[in-house]
């Protein structure tokens, strides 16, 4: 991807990153339509792993709005790239079959600004771009649903990026043995990881990383996502993907024990969770 695309996502105001659209109607610096072929149409990363098409339809249906607004012609493979994304008639001898309807389930790539507390650590990573600020990006396999299968831990939420914010300007913490709570689908945990790996020889030996979440399927899927090649992760890292339920630690737990026995194992200096609960009761006390 050209290390100029996270400038023209700030100006689509795509503030959660290409795959989670949240724009304004109005863009200050018009449509240049070359960049917009070029780095995402013709994009290898974006035939790899490619948003939802819900998503592209509705992105490339608003930049097209936006270039007539302004009285200009619409590229043909602009115009192409939205046809493409339009339902075909259907058969009405074809019956839609809930049960084999296919995963809601579809990559996000975030774009994140490297604080000046971060950069050094960050320089060897292939995910950062030259630019100053420098900015990450890593690639998610992801639900646009509230809810995928029972559980909220397909979904990237607010809470994550805040903390990944905060802990890229506190990197320190990371040098060490952490373990996270609701991993979810990996963009914190990307992040630590991406941190960890930057450690000054000696210290790499003593950072590991524990992710850890209730649901078997998203770990799963947060193992899908760390691997992913885009995110540039090393393989020599310390990494564990397990299930984990708090509730376990309850004096009536019969798995009490286990859990108590594997938590001395992990021996974490620093614990990170994000949006572990929720629920009308919660009230922030400030």
């Amino acid at each position: 991807m050209g290390g100029t695309l996270p400038i023209i996502m700030d100006d689509f105001k795509l503030l959660q990153g290409f795959g989670q659209l949240c724009i304004d109607k109005s863009i200050k610096n018009g449509v240049n339509q070359d960049f917009l072929i070029r780095e995402i149409i013709e994009s290898a990363h974006f035939r790899e792993y490619p948003p939802a098409p819900s998503f592209q339809k509705s992105f490339w249906k608003w930049i097209i709005d936006s270039i007539e607004e302004s009285n200009e012609e619409v590229d043909e493979q602009i115009y192409q790239r939205y046809m493409s994304l339009l339902p075909t008639a259907k058969d009405p001898n074809v019956h839609f079959d809930v049960a084999s309807a296919p995963s809601s389930l579809s990559y996000t790539t975030y774009f994140i600004r490297a604080p000046k507390e971060s950069q050094e650590l960050l320089r060897d990573r292939h995910s950062i771009s030259h630019e100053d600020p420098p900015t990450l990006n890593f690639t998610l396999k992801e639900s646009r649903m509230t809810i995928e299968q029972g559980t909220t831990g397909y979904r990237t939420w607010k809470p994550s990026l805040y903390l990944a914010d905060w802990v890229l300007r506190h990197p320190k913490l990371c040098f060490g043995r952490v373990l996270e709570l609701g991993c979810g689908v990996g963009l914190l945990g990307i992040v630590i990881a991406s941190l960890q790996s930057g450690c000054n020889t000696g210290e790499e030996d003593q950072c590991a990383l524990h992710l850890t979440d209730i649901d078997d399927g998203v770990v799963k899927t947060c193992h899908f996502n760390m691997t992913l090649p885009p995110n540039h992760l090393r393989s020599d890292q310390t990494l564990t993907w397990e299930l984990l339920d708090w509730c376990d630690a309850l004096p009536s737990s019969e798995r009490r024990e286990i859990l108590q026995q594997r938590l001395q194992e992990i021996d974490p200096d620093v614990v990170f969770g994000a949006d572990l609960v929720n629920g009308s009761y919660i009230q922030y006390m400030g």
